[in-house]
């Protein structure tokens, strides 16, 4: 009797023991996809890190193709990251935009290859998001490449 006793002691406190060991979970990389509609040119964008952290920054890498031009007019051209709600709506003071020519030589020729990398203020309270990446011709009001998040948490 006394060495089940033992046994089962020695049982539980090695059960103990491994669940307070702590463990790393298996982070997901976040995946850029195509934008909702209507269809639009992918980019292909990388973040620094899987983990965003609210209230710090983080840095993407943009690149891809564009099927049209991007003319020399500054501001035409706009660099745009948006951090959404899961229903689309943009989190407050969370969207960037910067003129693509002040980070890249334009005009750029349609179907020329570019990358650019910026640094993205990310908004202090994070629910349930998603990111939207975009390159938008102010002057046609249209966006020439774009890549969004599924949900993030």
């Amino acid at each position: 009797m006394k060495q089940k006793f033992i046994f089962v002691f020695i049982l539980l406190t090695m059960l103990l023991m491994v669940n307070a060991i702590p463990y790393q979970l298996h982070k997901r990389a976040i995946d850029f996809g195509p934008c909702p509609d209507p269809p639009i040119p992918l980019l292909t964008v990388s973040l620094s890190s899987d983990t965003i952290e609210p209230g710090k920054t983080v840095t993407i890498t943009i690149s891809g193709k564009l099927a049209e031009e991007v003319p020399a007019v500054p501001e035409s051209t706009l660099v745009q990251v948006a951090f959404t709600y899961a229903d689309g709506t943009i989190i407050p003071n969370s969207f960037f935009s910067k003129d693509l020519c002040t980070r890249i030589k334009c005009p750029i020729s349609a179907g020329t290859t570019f990358s650019i990398v910026e640094n993205v203020p990310v908004p202090a309270e994070l629910p349930l998001f998603k990111i939207m990446v975009g390159i938008n011709d102010t002057e046609e009001f249209k966006f020439l490449g774009c890549a969004s998040t599924g949900n993030l948490s």
